[in-house]
C-alpha cells in the first residue's frame, strides 16, 4: 500500500489534525472539527449517537470539505486508576474530568470511576474558564494534563501538574513533572507534598528551639556554653534526621 505524502500538517487543539495530502486539504477530527470548516454533515446521526452511546469516541475523516469516513476509538481505563481516585478522595482532594470527549463517553467514565464531576467536549478555552470558575467557588485548584489543549489551563491553575509528558511546552507551565501517566503517580505527589509542608514545619521548630532559647540563655550566662554548641549539633543532626524521614516514608 502506497503511504502518501503530507505536508502543512497542523494540530487544532480540541478539534483534531488538518493536512495537505495528495493536493486535497485532508482532516480527522471531532464534530467540533465539522463545525468549524462549515464541512457538510452528511452522516448517519444515529448510526453515530449509537456509537457513541457504547462508550466510542467518533471521529471524522474530511477530504476537501467531504466526510469520507469515520475512526473509533476506546480509551480503556487503567487499573490503577479507581485505586489512586479512592486514596485521592480519602486524603480530601476532589476530583474532576475536563475532556474533549464526548458526553456519553465522558459520562460513563464519570459514573464508572465515581468522579465529583466532569466537563465534556471541551476547547482548551473552555478548560481555562473551569479552572477560574472553581477558583472563584473558592476551590485550590491542581490541574493536571498532558496535552497542548491542557497549557492554558494548567497555567492558570493554583497547582499545575503536567503528566506523563515531555512536551517542553507543558513541563515549563509545570509546578511538577510526573514522569508517568498514571493518577497513583498523582495520589503519591500529593503525599509526599503533605509530608514535605510537615517536615519544613518540624524542622523550623528545631531551629527555633536552638536560636531563639539556647543562644539567649548562653549568651546572658544562663546556659553554658558548652551545652549551647551541643545543642546546636543536636538541631543540626535532627534537622537532617528529620528530612532523611522523607526518603524513607516514600519509597514505593
Amino acid at each position: 500500500m502506497e503511504i502518501l505524502r503530507s505536508s502543512n500538517f497542523e494540530t487544532i487543539p480540541g478539534m483534531g489534525t488538518i493536512a495537505l495530502i495528495d493536493g486535497k486539504v485532508s482532516a480527522i477530527g471531532s464534530k467540533k472539527m465539522i463545525e468549524h470548516f462549515y464541512v457538510r454533515d452528511t452522516y448517519d446521526k444515529c448510526y453515530v449517537e449509537n456509537l457513541e452511546f457504547r462508550g466510542q469516541t467518533v471521529m471524522f475523516v474530511i477530504i476537501d470539505d467531504c466526510i469520507v469516513g469515520i475512526v473509533c476509538t476506546t480509551d480503556r481505563i487503567k487499573e490503577t486508576t479507581p485505586k489512586a481516585l479512592v486514596k485521592l478522595h480519602q486524603l480530601h482532594v476532589k476530583v474532576f474530568m475536563l475532556t474533549g470527549d464526548n458526553r456519553q463517553v465522558a459520562s460513563a467514565v464519570s459514573n464508572e470511576l465515581k468522579l465529583d464531576g466532569f466537563e465534556a467536549e471541551y476547547l482548551p478555552e473552555d478548560k481555562l474558564n473551569k479552572v477560574k470558575a472553581l477558583q472563584q467557588e473558592g476551590y485550590t485548584v491542581g490541574m493536571a494534563g498532558h496535552t497542548i489543549a491542557d497549557v492554558k489551563a494548567i497555567e492558570e491553575a493554583d497547582v499545575c501538574i503536567a503528566m506523563g509528558t515531555k512536551n517542553d511546552v507543558i513541563v515549563k507551565s509545570a509546578d511538577a513533572v510526573l514522569l508517568e501517566d498514571d493518577l497513583l503517580e498523582l495520589e503519591r505527589a500529593k503525599v509526599l507534598s503533605v509530608d514535605i509542608v510537615r517536615n519544613i514545619k518540624q524542622n523550623l521548630f528545631f531551629a527555633f528551639i536552638y536560636n531563639f532559647i539556647a543562644i539567649p540563655f548562653a549568651a546572658f550566662g544562663f546556659l553554658n556554653p558548652i551545652f549551647a554548641d551541643i545543642a546546636m549539633v543536636l538541631s543540626t543532626v535532627s534537622v537532617v534526621l528529620n528530612a532523611l524521614r522523607l526518603k524513607k516514608m516514600n519509597i514505593g
